[in-house]
This record gives structure tokens, sequence and C-alpha cells, in this order.
């Protein structure tokens, strides 16, 4: 179903340059829409923490954070995080940022030497994120009890100056009842990631006080363009499978790619939608249902942006489409209404990127 038509403009309450009005994330907490945007790349920070209340059509300035972008949110044990993916402060802590119980923002400027936080994750009630440190210059995982006061570095007891392939920590994840922590993601055989990256780790893999480097597995992203590395990104567990995108990164640029289902690090398929041209960009999971923004690049400044739904992860429905001059990089969906950020790369920089589009549930 084209809904074109029907696809509602409620603007860009961003102002700053155009690259840094991509919408990186969107997340519904207490009612509002939190849009993630900036870019870490070329500092243009500090950023306003910004959502879209569909009870007064509005868009609200929350807070600001001492950051240079805003790249995720996460909803951690009810309450609302922003890892702080670039600080603006000195570099002898990173932040992380929290809605206390009164609604305001909390800063908390705790998490040492972290020049990069870019990832955060709740698991057996312990806080942990994943990071660029200036302790190594690489990447670190920390481990927190009092829900970001306080960290220790968890670092693996088997390892010998191991390091994150890619330099940085990036993503935190779920399976099998274990976290795990991800760097920049190289498929390369054994041997040659031996030859090529010495000690650097794939993966940390977390199961309660212990760590340990996980060995790597050709199986985790299958059939994948083996001239790149590739960020776990946009993960969700669903029915007892990790689902995440592959992006690549250019400076901040993040660029989907491909998205796949795991049951175990050896054990994971590539999700092939209806469109087998489309590029997955984000994911919801929403009750009994997970639902994929996608988008077609069908000529110069034209896109086709596609939702898909499945119960399943094998049969796929199209909900509805759209069409703009550029990709939709973010959704939420809110009450049966659904809400799309509009993004773009480096090769058209779009000056509707930023715009917050509404697709209401009485038109699809």
């Amino acid at each position: 179903m084209d809904v074109t038509s029907n696809v509602q403009i409620l603007g860009s309450p961003f102002t700053k340059s155009t690259f840094a009005k991509n919408v990186w994330d969107m997340q519904v907490f207490n009612g509002h829409i939190y849009l993630g945007h900036g870019d870490f790349n070329t500092s243009s920070g500090p950023i306003p923490v910004i959502y879209f209340d569909p009870a007064t059509s509005k868009f609200v300035t929350h807070f600001t954070v001492d950051e240079e972008e805003i790249n995720v949110f996460k909803v951690l044990n009810g309450k609302l995080f922003i890892p702080g993916i670039d600080a603006r402060d000195d570099w002898n802590f990173g932040n992380i940022y929290a809605i206390g119980s009164n609604n305001s923002w909390i800063k908390y400027r705790t998490v040492p030497q972290a020049a990069h936080v870019f990832d955060i994750a709740y698991y057996h009630g312990k806080l942990y994120t994943v990071t660029g440190t200036t302790r190594t210059c690489w990447g670190e995982v920390l481990v927190s009890e009092d829900m970001g006061v306080s960290w220790q570095s968890q670092v693996p007891g088997n390892a010998s100056n191991w390091l994150f392939t890619g330099n940085w920590g990036i993503s935190l994840f779920e399976l099998g009842g274990k976290l795990y922590a991800a760097g920049r993601m190289l498929f390369l055989s054994p041997t040659e990631l031996a030859g090529n990256t010495g000690n650097y780790a794939r993966f940390v893999e977390i199961d309660g006080d212990n760590a340990q480097i996980q060995l790597y597995s050709k199986y985790f992203a299958p059939g994948i363009d083996l001239r790149y590395g590739y960020y776990l990104k946009k993960n969700i567990v669903f029915h007892n499978q990790l689902v995440f995108i592959c992006q690549n990164r250019i400076a901040s640029n993040w660029k989907p790619n491909s998205m796949y289902a795991a049951i175990s690090l050896d054990k994971s398929r590539k999700i092939i939608f209806p469109e087998i041209s489309a590029v997955p960009a984000d994911i919801l999971n929403r009750d009994s249902s997970i639902y994929v923004l996608t988008f077609i690049k069908t000529a110069s400044k034209n896109y086709t942006n596609i939702i898909y739904k499945s119960s399943d992860l094998e049969n796929w429905n199209e909900v509805f489409r759209f069409n703009t001059d550029t990709f939709a990089r973010s959704f939420e969906e809110l009450n049966g209404d659904f809400y799309f950020g509009l993004g773009c790369d480096t090769d058209y920089v779009s000056p509707n990127t930023g715009n917050i589009l509404k697709v209401a549930q009485r038109v699809y």
C-alpha cells in the first residue's frame, strides 16, 4: 500500500548543520518520541535532547547533553538512558545520562577514561557499558553495580594485551543467556584474522562475573561482503533470537547494509525481504510482531521506504510504503501511528534531512 499522499510532515526541530540533522535513533518513552541527532565526526555539540509530543504536536527540548551526538537511546530497568558517544568535557571520564524519578535528566560523569561511550545494557541486575577509552586508546567493557554511579573494568581474565577489532567497543547484545560486547566485525578466516590483527578480539563474552574472548565464527553473518568491516547495530531479541543490522561506518556516517537472525554465534541467517533490494535501517519489537524499516534507492534523489512485519522472522508482509527524496533512517510506533526520521548519507545531503514524518493508523 502506497501512503505517500497521506504522509504528514511534522517538521524538523534541529538547528545544526544538515548532516548533523540525521535522525540516528527514535525512542518512545513516557508518551514522547525522543530523537537522536548530531555528528561526532564534525564536533557539532552540545546536543539538545528533543522529543516530539503527539498530544500537543510540538517538539520540546528537554535537556542538553555535553556530547557531539546522540546516537542511541536505551530503555533499561524502566529508565531512559543516553550513552555519551563523544564527550565535550575532558576525557578523564565519559558520560552517561538518565531520566530520574522526577522526569529530569541526570548526568553521570563517571565512566573512567572513556572518550566514547557507545552502548549500555542492563544484565543480571548490573549496568554494563562498552567504550573507546584513553586508557589503552582502544576499547573497554565496564560494569556498574550501582546503576552508573561507579564503574569497574570487566577485562577477560584469560586475555593478555587483548583489543577490540577496529579499536573501539561499539555494541552490547544478549544471546543465549549471555551478554556480549562487540567491536568492528572483520569477516575473515581464523587464519586471516590472526595474521592481520594479532590479539584483537571479535567478541567479549560476559557470563556472571566472568569475561572471556569469544572465538571467531564465520557463521555469525553469512553471505556478507567480506571486503568491509561491519558493526552490529539496532539489535533486539525476538523469539529467543538475536536480530541485528550490520552497518558500515565511514567517519560518523552509519550506513545500513543487511539484517540477520542468530540463535548462537555459530548459527545465523540473513533476512531477505519480498523486495530483495530493500536495505534494512531500523527494527521495532511490538508484542508478538517485529517491524522493519527498509528503503530502496530507485533513482537519484528518490527513495521508496517500505515497512515490513513478521511474527516468525520467516514470512514478511508489507505494511505500507512511501516515497521521499532521501531515506528514512529511524522509526517508532505509538498507539498505532508510525513516525519516521529522515537521514542522508555523504553522497547526497538532502535538505529534508532531519524532517520527522507521521503515517497515521487510519491510512494503512
